[in-house]
């Protein structure tokens, strides 16, 4: 296991972070510095210290149950210039630089978002492929008609942004004029006859847009059995409260759905993600999963791991097999570059500091978790 992610499990500090601490010597493995990555420990066996504070290895995973408002970022800042709220200012769990949100909702929806440490956990039932059933309680403008919801179940085409693909108007793919005609692309040749025209269509394939193809059940809500009262403005609006039941994992792909079959969603909250349902949190406020909810996400949870083929650990520090001469004897295995002895007996001759280098692992993401 990597000694960075090491450390980040035990909640030292953020992954990119604890980088910055071995490369500045602050990290001794089993009495000798390492200042190389990468460097492989096995967190069980070895003797892992930081500025000589011996550090245990995570014993469990963490799942928090958090009551996304709206108008939250569900993700961390990405620079110090965001000012909206983001889960950093709600969710203040001591691993929480830790965490990894499952699925997405979007700056103005709300809901269940469910926060784990465990990265093959949150990528099994991210993924589109593991069809986590959500269900989502939503207002939309007027009612879905039969015509509209059968559409829906046998499924309509959504557009999948990508970066790059945005016109001058903020559009995908080929922007518009002034005069409303399509703009030409910069550079574009006359086009080819003969054995090149299958060239020219490949590269007009590459151009266009990705579309997905979303389901949505669609569930009406009689008022009567909600328990409420029809809210003024839906009733003056013509809006319906609906439920949704789809196994799309991200809420923008519902949002268009509905807005394709003429009925734009005003509203749009999720109350399930699996086998959990939100319950006992208010907006803002996150709770651990009880002992009922982690049996019932633990067996879901291997059901899709047998699917898949992904091993689940239950446990947040497990290393590499093989032998070991135990804490104080067992040298780090560091691969590439010198050793930290012989680095540490060079940099004793220099008086510049040396550049270190980088680590090209993503920040928050471990390549091994998905092998």
């Amino acid at each position: 296991m990597r000694l960075q992610r090491v450390l980040a499990e035990a909640g030292v500090a953020a992954r990119k972070q604890c980088e910055r601490l071995i490369e500045t010597g602050h990290v001794e493995v089993n009495g000798e510095r390492v200042e190389k990555l990468p460097v492989f420990v096995d967190p069980k066996e070895d003797d892992i210290r930081v500025d000589g504070k011996r550090i245990k290895p995570a014993t469990r995973h963490v799942y928090l149950m958090w009551h996304k408002p709206a108008r939250v970022l569900a993700t961390p800042p990405m620079d110090e210039m965001e000012s909206r709220p983001t889960v950093s200012d709600y969710v203040d769990h001591p691993t929480a630089p830790r965490l990894f949100p499952v699925g997405t909702l979007g700056f103005e929806a709300s809901g269940l978002m469910l926060l784990t440490s465990n990265t093959k956990a949150a990528t099994l039932l991210s993924h589109p492929r593991s069809k986590v059933e959500r269900i989502y309680n939503a207002r939309v403008k007027g009612t879905p008609t039969g015509a509209a919801r059968s559409k829906l179940t046998k499924g309509v085409q959504v557009l999948m942004p990508e970066r790059g693909r945005e016109g001058p108007d903020g559009s995908f793919g080929r922007g518009k004029r002034g005069d409303g005609k399509t703009q030409p692309r910069s550079g574009t040749q006359p086009q080819r006859k003969g054995m090149d025209r299958g060239f020219d269509r490949a590269e007009r394939e590459k151009d266009r847009p990705k579309m997905r193809r979303v389901r949505l059940e669609i569930r009406l809500l009689d008022p009567a059995k909600r328990g409420k009262p029809v809210a003024p403005e839906d009733s003056a609006a013509g809006n319906t409260s609906i439920e949704i039941l789809t196994t799309e994992p991200r809420d923008e792909y519902v949002a268009q759905a509905m807005h394709l079959v003429g009925h734009p969603v005003r509203k749009l909250a999720r109350l399930t993600i699996g086998p959990l349902t939100l319950r006992e949190v208010g907006p803002g406020a996150w709770r651990e999963l009880d002992r009922e909810e982690m049996k019932a996400l633990r067996a879901f949870l291997d059901g899709l791991a047998a699917q898949s083929g992904m091993k689940i650990s239950k446990s947040g520090g497990g290393g590499r097999g093989g032998a070991s001469a135990g804490p104080g004897k067992r040298k780090p295995r560091v691969v590439g570059g010198r050793s930290s002895v012989a680095a540490s007996k060079e940099s004793a001759n220099v008086a510049a500091p040396q550049s270190h280098q980088q680590s090209e692992e993503e920040p928050g993401i471990n390549p091994e978790d998905f092998e």
